[in-house]
């Protein structure tokens, strides 16, 4: 069933999947298989950025291991030595954004006042409200996976009315 308010999870979830699909082209990498979980990841570390509209609130979260955050942060900087952690945590902020700003282009039509928060680099684990829908999806990207979390709820103005 489609929501045209934004809520729907599953439509999210399909922008994510083209965003994703777009993002690693250019990085120059290939996603060759990708697997929806519905439980929060644990021990990966990156990037959370939310994107709030008039009708619905998404936060995003990038997520690799410790090694695979390296990686995404070595090609996404063309760099071939190992980078010291501020521009790992830069790396995935910017890769956070790239993907949010695809996924709020695609999906502008069901609000348009779609608004880009500032990521934030998170080292642990975020945990959703019990009543937001929330979805995990795994991307393997050969040597390593990414992860994408994706929560869909109302802003918060609309969740007192």
């Amino acid at each position: 069933m489609s929501d045209e308010s934004g809520l729907d999870l599953s439509s999210w979830v399909e922008s994510a999947k083209d965003a994703m699909q777009d993002t690693t082209m250019m990085l120059g990498l290939d996603v060759l298989d990708v697997e929806q979980k519905d439980e929060s990841p644990a021990g990966l570390l990156g990037a959370h950025i939310a994107l709030i509209g008039n009708h619905c609130a998404v936060q995003l979260g990038v997520l690799a291991s410790r090694e695979g955050s390296q990686r995404l942060a070595q090609a996404m900087l063309e760099a071939e030595e190992e980078l010291p952690e501020e521009d790992v945590a830069d790396a995935m902020g910017e890769i956070a954004n790239i993907l949010v700003g695809v996924m709020k282009g695609a999906m502008v039509h069901l609000d348009d006042g779609l608004k880009l928060g500032l990521p934030v680099f998170v080292d642990g684990r975020l945990e959703p409200l019990s009543d937001t829908p929330t979805t995990s999806l795994v991307f393997g990207l050969g040597s390593t996976s990414l992860t994408l979390v994706l929560s869909v709820g109302k802003p918060n103005a609309q969740k007192a009315a």
